[in-house]
């Protein structure tokens, strides 16, 4: 079951009983509308669900600890929302995601080296958010990725070498971060 009711002028919270009674629910994307508040926890339930698409909308909050029930999920795109707090280390449970976009939020913390359990991620977007400390080694591990996009957040420390090492990567983007060092060379490790 798809439930897509993007880009109309919907407004107010998501109902909190959304999965339950409709475990089947493979896509949803309620992109671009005007809806708030958190993230209902029955989504966790949707134990199908292929597409969570919830970009430039109001949704603010934590995201869901038990994010990461939804292991079925290939692209988990909430750019451009209000979100707060940290990314989940249940993240790292979700090992078919192709996409994160979670750019233009208020997520803080450092970036979780959880996400390096996750090899066929093929594009993650954290940019414009705040988190802070050092780029985790982990993410060396990805095998397929083509975009990383870190720009905009509070990263120090040194750019690990083993981004460079991607022979899928077309576009890394790490500006305005307080990154210093040497920057590695393509193919150093």
């Amino acid at each position: 079951m798809e439930l897509e009711i993007a880009t109309n002028g919907f407004f107010g919270s998501v109902t909190h009983d959304l999965c339950f009674g409709h475990s089947e629910l493979e896509h949803l994307n309620l992109e671009q509308n005007q809806f708030h508040g958190q993230i209902p926890s029955s989504i966790s339930h949707c134990s199908a669900m292929d597409t969570l698409d919830l970009f430039g909308n109001k949704f603010a909050g934590n995201v869901l600890d038990n994010i990461g029930n939804l292991s079925m999920l290939r692209n988990l795109v909430i750019v451009g929302n209000n979100f707060t707090g940290i990314i989940p280390p249940s993240i790292g449970n979700m090992s078919r995601l192709l996409i994160f976009q979670l750019g233009v939020n208020n997520f803080s913390g450092k970036i979780p080296p959880e996400l390096g359990k996750l090899p066929i991620l093929e594009g993650v977007f954290i940019h414009t958010n705040q988190f802070t400390g050092e780029i985790p080694l982990e993410l060396g591990r990805f095998l397929s990725i083509g975009r990383l996009y870190m720009n905009y957040d509070k990263l120090t420390g040194e750019i690990p070498p083993s981004i460079f090492n991607f022979s899928t990567l077309q576009r890394l983007g790490l500006s305005g971060n307080p990154l210093s060092g040497k920057v590695p060379s393509f193919g150093e490790s």
